[in-house]
């Protein structure tokens, strides 16, 4: 019967990956190509296939596979894959990619007989040839959608070389784009939460212990300008995971335990802060090796 897959917070991955921990014992490094792929076929329905938070490295090509369906990607991580991270194949596929990072894979997303595109506000970073390549119109969609997005370069998706979007396709629309880079730490939307709060509401950070990410989520009661920052329990500022005009409603935050030059930082109690408007909330966070 038709069914689905529902993830959230998973790392798909090889064997051979040693990030959080040596899992088997080998020296062997991860590549590219270490497992197939997630895939999503025609039986795969709409409102249960979401992945949301995962992590997908060194799969084959492509990472996903989306054939004649509809899955649903919210800031997911997909990186190092052998081709692309993601695939639309055939007339009906339709994948929605929300705040997703491709990085470091062949292509970042792409799609194929007559398959449909459907990226918002992603970030398309260090992939080898393309960070998005079309062969058509998406089906009966017309033109694919690829808005608010980062393309390696401030000026857009056009002439600045593989992986940043140039030479693509006729049929992708790419405006409008991000001009400052937010490659990690995306805001998303937090998924079926549709509240809107009197005053800003800030849930306990999740995991926590956590290692290799955390999600930090909060409400703000209207359009505001919202500061979420990471410091050291001694006032160091460590990392600005978001600073900017946000709707109303519920949102979230993601760090990797990253500082702001992408260094990874020590294990240890970290204090997250999130400002909105005159308000402001602070939370503790531990990071575990």
């Amino acid at each position: 019967e038709p069914g689905g897959l529902m993830a959230d917070g998973v790392i798909f991955t090889s064997v051979y990956d040693d990030e959080g921990g040596d899992t088997n014992g080998s020296p062997t490094a991860p590549a590219g190509g270490n497992w197939a792929h997630l895939g999503f076929n025609a039986m795969a329905r709409a409102d249960s296939s979401r992945i949301t938070g995962c992590e997908l490295r060194y799969a084959g090509s492509p990472a996903v596979l989306v054939d004649e369906s509809r899955p649903y990607l919210d800031s997911c991580l997909i990186r190092n894959s052998s081709g692309a991270g993601l695939r639309s194949n055939g007339i009906g596929a339709q994948p929605t990619a929300k705040f997703c990072t491709f990085q470091d894979n062949g292509i970042g997303a792409e799609a194929v007989n007559g398959g449909y595109l459907n990226l918002i506000r992603c970030c398309f970073s260090g992939n080898s040839s393309f960070a998005v390549t079309v062969d058509a119109p998406g089906g009966d969609h017309g033109t694919h959608l690829a808005r608010n997005c980062w393309w390696g370069d401030p000026s857009g998706p056009s002439g600045f070389g593989p992986g940043s979007g140039d030479a693509v396709s006729d049929f992708v629309d790419f405006t409008p784009w991000y001009t400052s880079e937010a490659c990690l730490d995306l805001p998303s939307s937090t998924p079926g939460d549709g509240d809107v709060p009197a005053l800003l509401t800030v849930a306990p950070a999740y995991p926590n212990p956590f290692n290799p990410a955390t999600t930090i989520a909060f409400a703000v009661p209207g359009e505001t300008m919202v500061g979420v920052d990471i410091f050291t329990v001694d006032g160091r500022h460590v990392r600005e995971l978001l600073r900017g005009v946000v709707p109303g409603g519920a949102h979230s935050v993601v760090w990797r335990g990253e500082d702001d030059g992408g260094r990874t930082v020590a294990a240890g109690l970290y204090l997250y802060r999130v400002s909105a408007g005159q308000e402001s909330q602070i939370g503790k966070l531990m990071l575990v090796k």
